[in-house]
């Protein structure tokens, strides 16, 4: 089997032990596993990487169970309700539960939600669902009532500055600590992108943020405290619905450009 080279992956943690964060949540868990029963559950957050998929997997794995995934960005639709799951929930299986992961569930159609309703009750002898969505107000209240719901809180920047040093001690990484901080202050609480980052980073086995990279960085940070200070509330949605915004992107682009010229300027190489 091919080792999976993507940090994200190579460094998912596969058991409760390696999760950080959720202290009340992970007790439950274990729970779940020690019995081998568990309930439909939802978790769900707006922000994300903060580890709803990899709770789900790590439950999954830990039962008895014949697993199906799902994700509803790329299958979300009644006929993968009627085909897809109610085929899986009502054949033979060959373990004592059958889990279907429905991941970014808040990307279902109305209609997918609707007919799924009665298929968590008429199966729910041998069949359990585990789902995670960002936006939990986008499904149906029907949905949400047949599952246990729990809000996936991101795990503090200590915890997230820990897993990621241990990830770069156990690749024998070299780093600085300041460049640690500098990614964790610009990704937090994205954990996916904190180790995403960290990859892009290494070159022979050396974490080195590079000077157009600190500016990459600080200039995103600069469009999320200006978009902020001009009162927008939908910024986790993808767009602003602020009247500024235009003359806050000229502003930050000048800003950037600015950066840039003052760093060429400082280095003739």
């Amino acid at each position: 089997m091919i080792e999976n080279t993507l940090w994200t992956e190579l460094f998912r943690p596969k058991t409760l032990d390696g999760y950080i964060g959720n202290e009340f949540l992970i007790n439950k868990v274990k729970q779940y596993i020690e019995t081998q029963d568990v309930p439909h559950l939802l978790f769900y957050n707006t922000h994300p990487g903060v580890g709803k998929t990899t709770l789900v997997k790590i439950i999954a794995n830990a039962l008895d169970a014949d697993v199906l995934y799902i994700n509803a960005s790329d299958e979300n639709s009644v006929d993968v309700v009627r085909d897809k799951i109610k085929s899986f929930a009502s054949t033979m299986g060959f373990s004592k539960w059958k889990i279907i992961i429905c991941d970014e569930f808040d990307f279902f159609t109305i209609n997918g939600q609707a007919a799924l309703r009665n298929i968590m009750e008429s199966f729910s002898n041998t069949t359990r669902f585990l789902i995670t969505c960002n936006f939990v107000e986008k499904l149906l209240p029907a949905i949400r009532s047949r599952c246990q719901e729990f809000e996936i809180h991101p795990p503090d920047k200590k915890s997230v500055a820990i897993r990621l040093k241990k990830i770069l001690d156990d690749s024998n990484i070299k780093y600085e600590l300041k460049d640690l901080v500098h990614i964790i202050d610009t990704a937090y609480p994205d954990i996916r992108k904190v180790i995403n980052i960290a990859q892009h980073c290494t070159i022979n086995n050396q974490l080195t943020i590079n000077k157009d990279e600190k500016i990459r960085l600080s200039y995103m940070d600069d469009v999320l405290t200006e978009l902020k200070s001009a009162g927008c509330e939908v910024i986790n949605l993808g767009f602003c619905c602020s009247g500024n915004c235009h003359a806050l992107a000229r502003k930050l682009q000048h800003r950037f450009r600015r950066r840039t010229s003052t760093c060429n300027d400082a280095d003739p190489e």
